[in-house]
C-alpha cells in the first residue's frame, strides 16, 4: 500500500544553491505530500531530469555556474510540458519577462510564504494531473503571473537608475538624483539596494537577464525550426541578426549598449558577472550548433571562431554609434544590412580557409 501511494506522489525538483532554503522547502513540500529532490546547481538537475520523471521544476534565478535562464531553456528542451516555477529575490518585470519568454509559468519573489507558495505549487501540479484533462497543455491560456507589483517603488528606482547610469555612467550618477527622479527619499533607495554600488549591480543584472533571455529564446526557436544540421552561412547569419537585435531593436537595447560602454570605461561590476549571465549561456548553445554545422571544428576552435564573429559585431555597433549622421557612401559601415552580409561572408570564408589549412597539415 505504501509503495502504491509513493508512486502517485507528485515528483518535484528544487534547484537553489542555498542549503537552508533547500532544506526548508523540501520539508514544506514533503509535508504537503510531494516527493522532492534538491539540487545545488543546474547541471546536476539536468542530468537527473533526463533520467527521471519530474512533474514540476522549482528553481532560483541567481546561481553560480549555469544561470537561471540557461537552466530553464535546457530543462524545457528535455521536458517541454513540465511546468516551471521561478523563485527569486529579484522579481522585477524584466527578470519576469525574460523567464516567462523562456518558458516559465510563474515568477514569485523571495521570501516565500508557505500558504501562497503551496497554492502556486498545487495549481501547477493540477495542470498536469491526469484527473484534470481540461487543464492540459493544449490550451493557449498558460498560467503566467508575477507576484511583483510592476509599478512598485523598487522597480521604479531600478528604471530611473538604469536611465541615469546609461546616460552618465557610475561616477556622475548620484543616489540623490535617482531618488529625486523616482519620487522617493534617499533612505528608501538605500533600504532597497544598500548603496549605489549594489544598485548598479542590480541594474546590470536585470539588463543582462533580459539580454540573455531574449537571445537564448530566439536562438532556440531558430535552431529548432531548421533541420538538425544547419549550414554554416545560415547559422552565422541567424546568430548575427539575433546578436544585433538585442542592441538595436528598441530603446532598451540601445540603453544596454550605453551601459556596457560606460562599464568598459569605468569598471564597477564584480569580476565574471557578465561572463556568467550573458556570454556563457549563449556561447554554449552557439558553439554546439557551430560544431554540428562544421564537424571538423573542435570545441576550442569553435569558441575562437565565435569570439572573432562577436568582435566584428561589437565593432559594427560601436562604429555605427560613432559615425552616426555621416553619409553611407563615406562610411559603408552605416549600412547595417550590407555590413552584416560582409561579416557573415568574411567569417564563413575564414572558417572554411582555416579548415582547409588544417586538413592539409594533417
Amino acid at each position: 500500500m505504501e509503495r502504491s501511494q509513493q508512486k502517485t506522489k507528485p515528483h518535484v525538483f528544487f534547484v537553489d544553491d542555498e542549503p537552508k532554503i533547500c532544506k526548508v522547502t523540501q520539508e514544506t513540500l514533503e509535508r504537503a505530500g510531494m516527493a522532492v529532490e534538491c539540487f545545488a546547481d543546474g547541471s546536476e538537475c539536468l542530468v537527473q531530469l533526463s533520467r527521471r520523471r519530474c512533474d514540476l521544476l522549482i528553481m532560483d534565478m541567481q546561481m553560480p555556474g549555469m544561470g537561471g535562464i540557461e537552466l530553464l531553456i535546457e530543462a524545457k528542451r528535455i521536458a517541454p510540458k513540465m511546468p516551471v516555477l521561478i523563485v527569486t529575490g529579484y522579481a522585477d518585470s524584466s527578470t519576469a519577462s525574460a523567464a516567462i519568454e523562456a518558458g516559465a509559468e510563474y515568477v514569485i519573489e523571495k521570501p516565500l510564504y508557505k500558504k501562497s507558495f503551496l497554492l502556486k505549487v498545487r495549481s501547477l501540479l493540477n495542470v498536469i494531473s491526469p484527473t484534470n484533462p481540461s487543464l492540459g497543455w493544449g490550451s493557449s491560456e498558460r498560467p503566467v503571473r508575477c507576484s511583483h507589483d510592476k509599478n512598485g517603488l523598487r522597480e521604479r528606482i531600478l528604471d530611473v537608475a538604469t536611465t541615469l547610469f546609461a546616460e552618465d555612467g557610475f561616477h556622475k550618477t548620484t543616489i540623490r538624483e535617482i531618488a529625486r527622479r523616482a519620487h522617493c527619499n534617499i533612505s528608501a533607495a538605500n533600504y532597497h539596494f544598500h548603496g549605489k554600488e549594489n544598485l548598479y549591480v542590480e541594474v546590470f543584472r536585470r539588463q543582462m537577464q533580459m539580454l540573455a533571455g531574449r537571445r537564448l529564446s530566439r536562438m532556440e526557436r531558430e535552431l529548432s525550426g531548421r533541420e538538425s544540421r544547419m549550414n554554416v552561412e545560415a547559422l552565422i547569419g541567424s546568430f548575427a541578426e539575433i546578436f544585433l537585435e538585442s542592441f538595436v531593436a528598441d530603446a532598451r537595447g540601445s540603453q544596454v549598449m550605453r551601459l556596457m560602454m560606460h562599464e568598459k570605461q569605468e569598471p564597477h561590476l564584480p569580476q565574471g558577472l557578465f561572463l556568467r549571465e550573458v556570454i556563457q549561456p549563449v556561447r554554449r548553445i552557439m558553439r554546439q550548433a557551430l560544431v554540428r554545422a562544421c564537424p571538423q571544428l573542435s570545441q576550442t576552435n569553435a569558441d575562437l571562431c565565435l569570439h572573432s564573429i562577436v568582435a566584428q559585431l561589437l565593432n559594427l555597433l560601436q562604429a555605427q554609434d560613432l559615425f552616426k549622421g555621416l553619409d553611407e557612401k563615406e562610411m559603408p559601415l552605416l549600412n547595417r544590412e550590407k555590413s552584416l552580409e560582409h561579416i557573415v561572408r568574411f567569417s564563413v570564408g575564414g572558417i572554411r580557409q582555416y579548415l582547409d589549412c588544417s586538413a592539409k597539415t594533417h
